[in-house]
């Protein structure tokens, strides 16, 4: 698990991506994947906003690597003529 913060307004988007890139680059060092855990965001008074990103390395057989195994909507429309 690896966990980055930045400071500091229009630069925290920015501290964000360059955090997922760093992430990305040392799972791949070890042959993992990148997942993103969490991302918290909050303002200090004086410090301007604040943003906290935890991240996972995982196998890709990992099911949290997976992702939900999603279905499409139904196509068919069922009409009830009680």
């Amino acid at each position: 698990m690896l966990a980055s913060t930045a400071r500091g307004g229009l630069y925290a988007g920015r501290e964000r991506i360059e955090a997922a890139k760093a992430a990305n680059q040392y799972c791949d060092s070890l042959g993992k994947h990148m997942t993103i855990r969490r991302t918290d965001g909050n303002g200090i008074p004086g410090l301007g906003p604040v943003t906290s990103n935890l991240f996972s390395c995982v196998a890709s057989d990992d099911p949290e690597y997976q992702g939900p195994n999603l279905r499409p909507d139904p196509n068919v429309v069922i009409e009830d003529r009680r």
